[in-house]
């Protein structure tokens, strides 16, 4: 096997073929999300261990945890073919070989973490596998263009079906896996779906099928996530604002709203930040399109990546505003809750001697 044209160069773009460079993928492509995961891995292990265990074990656990398995020897085997052919083993394709078994190995590990003490996959282990996927796609094309890497293509392509394996049955709901028979009862489909049935409302289904056939009903709407009752957020809120009410500082109610709903709170720009950044990008698109049908001599492959950089930008475009709502509002609901628990039970504990300060409580920085 050897390397072909000037995939030792950075790139991108390959002088060769209409592709990226072997570097270029090495790098951005393969070195940089597989160390990110792998740098997040230690501490996410731990958030997620220090929940209780609220799932049994069941097939689709274990179904996930064959397939991360054969991804991990697909990728061993990968590192190996690497690192016996002395044509394309270089420094950077071994470094790339080499993360990417160790980025199996953590999604091994975090799948049986996550199955076992979340109510439902997180979008940080659904994001890298969906993300590295479409990696694998465009590595298997690579390598197959570039007919003395085809076994190379073969096993990226594997690993790519192994990914989509396990990004189906991630989808598959666990409420009827839950351990705790009331954390059962209180539980939507929300909560437990997958992440893209969740992100494409696929759980609003039922509510859309009863009102198409009938006046809906209060019963007949989804049960809110367990992130979201005031049950579980006051207490954390309470303890929190015991530290804080001592501040003499007017904004001391939003600094105990922001520790206890930080990941509420960080989890709505990053949705619109996506969706600015691929409204900004349309512009370009067009712009490229136009020009290729004002020259006339685009090839195959350009009218192909033109085509589908056009559906992902406007379909990743809905997606992201979707997201950004449904966490925005998530958001807000989770406040409602806490203040209005926060209110109920300061004036539960008022004595008439002090019925000023409820004011003060919620607000203060109007009592300056």
């Amino acid at each position: 096997m050897a390397t072909v044209g000037n995939d030792e160069a950075f790139g991108p773009v390959s002088a060769t073929w209409l592709d990226f460079t072997l570097f270029f993928e090495h790098t951005i492509l393969g070195i940089l999300p597989t160390g990110l995961l792998l740098a997040i891995t230690p501490l996410y292990f731990y958030m997620c261990a220090k929940r209780p265990v609220c799932n049994r074990t069941g097939f689709v656990l274990w179904a996930e945890l064959v397939a991360s398995i054969s991804l991990i020897g697909i990728e061993t085997a990968n590192f190996v073919l690497y690192a016996r052919t002395p044509s394309i083993r270089t420094d950077t394709a071994l470094a790339a070989a080499s993360s990417s078994c160790a980025g199996s190995v953590a999604i091994a590990f975090l799948l049986f973490i996550e199955y076992r003490h979340s109510l439902r996959p997180t979008a940080l282990l659904s994001l890298y596998i969906i993300v590295s996927l479409l990696i694998d796609v465009l590595k298997s094309r690579s390598y197959f263009i570039r007919h003395e890497l085809q076994l190379l293509g073969s096993l990226s392509a594997a690993a790519g079906a192994m990914k989509l394996c396990i990004t189906v049955l991630q989808e598959v709901p666990k409420r009827h896996l839950l351990i705790d028979n009331e954390l059962r009862d209180s539980t939507g489909r929300e909560a437990t779906s997958g992440f893209f049935y969740r992100n494409f409302f696929g759980w609003l289904n039922s509510i859309f099928a009863a009102g198409f056939h009938s006046v809906l009903r209060i019963k007949d709407l989804e049960k809110l996530s367990p992130e979201l009752a005031s049950k579980s957020l006051y207490p954390k809120f309470l303890q929190i604002w015991e530290t804080e009410k001592n501040n003499k500082s007017s904004g001391r109610l939003a600094i105990a709203c922001f520790r206890t709903l930080w990941w509420h709170i960080l989890a709505v720009p990053l949705p619109r930040l996506l969706f600015s950044l691929l409204s900004l990008a349309q512009p370009f698109l067009l712009r490229r399109i136009l020009e290729c049908i004002s020259d006339g001599d685009a090839g195959t492959y350009e009218k192909v990546g033109l085509l589908t950089a056009t559906f992902l930008t406007f379909a990743m475009r809905a997606v992201a505003r979707g997201s950004y709502t449904h966490a925005n509002y998530r958001l807000v609901t989770a406040t409602r809750g806490v203040l209005i628990a926060a209110m109920a039970d300061k004036q539960l504990r008022l004595t008439h001697t002090e019925p000023c300060h409820i004011f003060d409580f919620f607000f203060p920085f109007f009592s300056r």
